[in-house]
């Protein structure tokens, strides 16, 4: 009997407890399983079927890829249509009036040229995208309110600062998220200027956001206004904000009386009972009224990285009828020059596995070819005996016959 064994006699008959688990073929792990000995023979093909199934996947997802047509076109340094030779960005930047909310009669536009091809009768998306907008700093994310968002309080609460309130009257929606908003108006016209391509809002939004994150609070009424939510007695709108919350999506036939739109030319020419929403429906095909306005829900979910595009617009079949120029009507009111940032319009179609994604079938044809190079580099390897014995051979191992003899 080995010391051990002895000392563990000694301790029952002393009556102490042992920790030592039973001798049990269970306890001490010597139940009968099934032990494969990994050699080149049983690997190996492992590594080349899973390689040539790599390349293969690889190889579908590239060809679907080249299907997606992608344009990108970049209109930061977009000339003023009323002065051509200023850049909107200067003119927002250098003229408080021009940022001023309360006098929408300043506005600036632009127009862009470009040529577009390979849309015909497709389905086409609109992005925008923001260059060096960190929407993932801490407290940019942290700022808002959910409840709020989902018309269950009228205040905010402390999530929402540096933008809860102002004075007695609380920001509806809250926060730094709700005013930083994408504000910048697109209409696409064809070689006619009289020809405007339709667009669609409905549906940009995730359809989880839509019918469950954002709601309006509840209101007597049809007008979502009249909620006491949105009375002006209690709430304003964010400083940023051209309109109050319950405006987002509202028609400018319904609201006109008379007033024109604001254009880059209304100050010039003295006008100044204009009015303007960058959210109207019936003119920007915003879709969905104050909380529930999906170009809002959109820009809520913020995005992880600083450069990032958004959905915005969707262009039905048909939209695009020729590979040619079409003229991009700007309403630039989103300021990017203070940080240095950068705008664009990204046009895009689909296909079964989304977006044009050139990283996912690169990934699988990386994956795929290193292991069929892996396994033809070890098979060469085993067939020169470049192994020092034959590989699972254990008819060397003597290492349970030392065992034995100790016992």
């Amino acid at each position: 009997m080995s010391s051990s064994a002895g000392s563990e006699e000694a301790l029952r008959q002393r009556g102490v407890k042992s920790r030592r688990p039973a001798d049990s073929k269970f306890k001490q792990q010597r139940l009968a399983a099934w032990r494969p000995i990994l050699t080149p023979a049983s690997v190996l093909p492992w590594f080349a079927l899973v390689g040539v199934a790599f390349i293969i996947t690889g190889a579908v997802l590239l060809a679907e890829n080249k299907d997606v047509q992608e344009m990108e076109f970049d209109y930061t340094d977009c000339a003023s249509t009323a002065d051509p030779s200023v850049q909107c960005k200067d003119v927002l930047s250098s003229n408080s009036s021009f940022t001023d909310r309360k006098e929408l009669m300043y506005r600036c536009t632009c127009d862009l040229v470009v040529p577009v091809k390979g849309f015909i009768g497709k389905k086409v998306y609109l992005y925008y995208g923001l260059d060096n907008f960190y929407q993932n700093h801490r407290r940019y994310v942290k700022s808002r309110s959910n409840r709020q968002l989902r018309g269950k309080q009228e205040n905010g609460g402390v999530t929402c600062e540096p933008l809860l309130n102002n004075g007695s009257l609380a920001y509806a929606p809250c926060g730094l998220v709700a005013n930083s908003i994408f504000n910048d108006t697109i209409l696409i016209q064809k070689r006619d200027p009289s020809q405007v391509i339709p667009m669609t809002g409905k549906g940009i939004a995730w359809s989880s956001d839509v019918k469950v994150m954002f709601s309006n609070p509840p209101t007597s009424t049809d007008d979502i206004c009249d909620a006491p939510f949105f009375s002006s007695s209690t709430s304003i709108p964010p400083p940023n904000w051209p309109v109050p919350a319950c405006k987002l999506g509202e028609n400018f036939a319904d609201v006109q009386a008379g007033r024109p739109l604001c254009t880059d030319t209304s100050a010039e020419n003295g006008i100044t009972n204009c009015i303007y929403n960058p959210w109207y429906s019936d003119i920007f095909n915003s879709s969905g009224r104050g909380y529930e306005n999906e170009d809002f829900i959109v820009w809520m979910r913020v995005a992880a990285l600083p450069d990032f595009r958004k959905l915005w617009r969707i262009v039905e079949s048909g939209g695009f009828d020729y590979d040619g120029d079409y003229t991009f009507k700007i309403d630039y009111n989103f300021p990017v020059a203070d940080f240095g940032g950068r705008k664009k319009i990204i046009l895009t179609t689909t296909n079964a596995i989304g977006g044009d994604n050139t990283f996912l079938p690169g990934c699988y044809l990386a994956v795929g070819i290193l292991s069929v190079l892996s396994a033809a580099v070890f098979f060469v390897v085993q067939q020169q005996g470049g192994y020092g014995r034959k590989l699972g051979d254990v008819t060397d191992l003597h290492w349970h016959e030392h065992v034995h003899s100790e016992k």
